[in-house]
């Protein structure tokens, strides 16, 4: 079985393998690979399947000194070989979270990598994601700002929900619904916010529109506040199902709108 090795100078890593072809091999790491190897918690001596070695030629990151980066066909093992180190569906899904946490893949970059590990192709599920968002949302931080959106002292004083659309082929809406009352009965609603996040199977999030029964400038502020706390909600269980949420850096903020004007 191939082993996992760390350089005496531990200034990289390497992999000592056999194949056909070549007899015993050696596969050098270029430093790229390492967020994978860390979070994947590989060991100076460990064994390594060949399914991690096949997704890590993918990526390109598998050289040797004389053949340069290698393809994944390059220096086959014997097919046994491959099935008695295969991994199994949870280490599969495990590896690949990892590499979608640091690297952006494009939609036939998953496919291919899901064929290597022999899994599916992670996807929108809306009834998974729609429980998760649920579960979440009512246990909303106590410090979650509401004072100018809805006029009320404390979430506690609001109802809030979530739910989610399927907009399209691979593209889900998620909404965030929060509501106060009035009366003793508590059975008219006079305020609402919502927060309706566009996400796409490949893309991850691509779009964030707030709308609010009375809009102002305090008002927007504290949406920005909310996000803080909604963001992380929405990045969790997207990763929970294996969808990579995309470059949050490059989210612009949120398109505020009145809430009779919101798009679902």
């Amino acid at each position: 079985m191939p082993t996992f090795n760390q350089l005496k100078d531990k200034s990289g890593y390497y992999i000592y393998a056999w194949t056909p072809k070549t007899g015993n091999i050696t596969y050098k790491l270029k430093s790229e690979a390492n967020p994978i190897i860390d979070d994947y918690d590989l060991r100076h001596g460990d064994d390594i399947s060949w399914d991690v070695i096949k997704s890590l030629k993918f990526l390109r990151f598998i050289y040797t000194d004389g053949s340069g980066i290698l393809e994944v066909g390059d220096f086959e093992p014997n097919p046994n070989q491959v099935q008695e180190t295969s991994l199994t569906k949870s280490q599969a899904k495990a590896l690949l979270k990892i590499i979608q946490d640091y690297y952006d893949l494009s939609e036939s970059q998953m496919e291919t990598l899901c064929s290597i590990l022999d899994i599916e192709v992670p996807g929108l599920n809306p009834t998974r994601i729609k429980k998760l968002l649920r579960n979440r949302i009512t246990s909303l931080s106590s410090t979650f700002p509401v004072s100018n959106t809805l006029r009320r002292k404390s979430i506690d004083d609001v109802t809030a929900s979530a739910t989610t659309w399927e907009l399209g082929d691979k593209e889900l809406g998620l909404r965030f619904l929060f509501a106060s009352f009035s009366g003793a009965d508590a059975t008219d609603p006079v305020e609402y916010l919502s927060h309706d996040v566009f996400v796409s199977e490949y893309l991850g999030i691509t779009k964030w529109v707030t709308g609010l029964t009375n809009r102002s400038r305090d008002a927007e502020v504290e949406i920005a506040q909310q996000m803080e706390q909604l963001v992380p909600i929405v990045v969790w269980a997207l990763k929970d199902v294996g969808v990579n949420p995309g470059q949050l850096e490059e989210l612009s903020g949120p398109d505020i709108r009145d809430f009779e004007d919101m798009p679902f």
